[in-house]
């Protein structure tokens, strides 16, 4: 559980900067 909520939270996390980096 806390492996697939870790990587869960890393894609999102990925998601993320790929959109800040985007908005840059």
């Amino acid at each position: 559980m806390g492996a697939a909520a870790s990587r869960r939270r890393n894609l999102r996390s990925d998601a993320i900067s790929s959109v800040a980096a985007k908005v840059r």
